[in-house]
């Protein structure tokens, strides 16, 4: 049996690790996963879910999300397309609209998927390298000629966005596909995200989840906003059920509660200045975010991998990367203000 030679190279996407769920001294900020609760209205159709509907197929176009998605962000339902978390629309866009041999541009450091899902179509991933501030270089970006950009704007794992203007100053130039990853957009403090421009720019795909401000990340759900055109292309190649009926149930309710969503948001901010002052006091450098993550230099003489082995002692996890330009760093995921005070404590104790 044959297999793809660049199936055989490929390097599998690693997540950050999982450890016990169930281990409630556990403090988990390595994945960055919402610390508060979904909404109320997401356990009340939880409650509510009709056991007979579990044995049949679900609503093959997710129907009824895209429309609750649709309200939200002032679209037409037939610009949604909802999919098996945003890694699976992802991987479907480059299945959709790259052909083997082209190439997909992306800055460094960025989310590591998209190499991995363009490596899956025998596309050519490039990375175009930041400024030392983690600015993401646009001018490089073009000058890759490629016929995909990916941007995750606010970009992980730096927390660093790019304006409304600086993308539509590249849209502008830019006549390949541009799909910007909204995947944080919600913690952002300021108006950045590119959904109103949809129908103003025919190349653009924007990219949403609601593992991260809905705390869904179980539940595997991912949408996007693109021309009604685009849209009807990724529907085409989709999986035919590839978003199961529990997934759009709960995600339509959480979609119903605006109210909490952004209560929640605010509480996620606040807590991200609350840590970002705590880790400052204790001599970190902590790069400006507007995500549920921070990015952050321990003090001099102090290593980064070594402080994360050693709160791993004590049950709390943040992630470390090996790789170039965040190898003397740490991101650690927003907790509740309880779970900062602690790993605040134990970052003192082991410095």
């Amino acid at each position: 049996m044959k297999i793809k030679d660049y199936i055989e190279k490929l390097d599998s996407y690693i997540p950050g690790f999982q450890p016990d769920s169930n281990d409630e001294e556990v403090i988990k900020l390595n994945a960055n996963e919402n610390a508060f609760l979904p909404s109320p209205k997401v356990f009340e159709a939880l409650k509510n879910l009709e056991p007979n509907k579990l044995r049949l197929y679900p609503e093959a176009r997710s129907e009824e999300l895209r429309k609750a998605i649709a309200k939200v962000y002032n679209v037409k339902s037939s610009e949604v397309l909802c999919g098996n978390g945003s890694d699976e629309i992802i991987g479907l866009i480059i299945k959709v609209f790259l052909a083997e041999g082209e190439k997909l541009a992306t800055p460094y450091p960025t989310y590591t998927v998209y190499k991995s899902s363009a490596s899956m179509e025998g596309v050519k991933c490039v990375f175009v390298k930041t400024d030392n501030e983690f600015k993401i270089d646009i001018p490089g970006l073009l000058k890759e000629n490629a016929e995909a950009i990916f941007i995750v704007n606010p970009n992980a794992p730096t927390g660093v966005f790019l304006s409304i203007g600086e993308i539509k100053t590249l849209l502008n130039t830019y006549d390949g596909l541009l799909v910007i990853d909204e995947a944080y957009m919600d913690f952002c403090t300021e108006d950045a995200t590119m959904i109103k421009y949809i129908n103003e720019y025919d190349n653009l795909i924007v990219l949403r989840t609601m593992s991260k401000s809905y705390s869904l990340c179980g539940a595997r759900v991912g949408y996007c906003f693109a021309c009604e055109k685009l849209i009807a292309y990724m529907d085409k190649c989709r999986d035919s059920y590839n978003l199961n009926y529990i997934s759009q149930t709960i995600a339509c309710a959480a979609m119903q509660d605006e109210v909490y969503h952004k209560e929640t948001v605010k509480k996620v901010i606040e807590n991200r200045r609350y840590l970002s002052e705590k880790l400052i006091e204790l001599g970190f450098e902590v790069i400006p975010s507007q995500t549920n993550f921070l990015l952050c230099k321990p003090p001099k003489n102090k290593i980064a991998s070594e402080i994360m082995n050693e709160l791993i002692k004590v049950k709390i996890y943040i992630r470390y990367f090996s790789s170039e330009m965040l190898d003397d760093k740490l991101r650690i995921s927003i907790g509740t203000k309880e779970e900062i005070d602690k790993l605040i404590k134990s970052i003192r104790d082991i410095l």
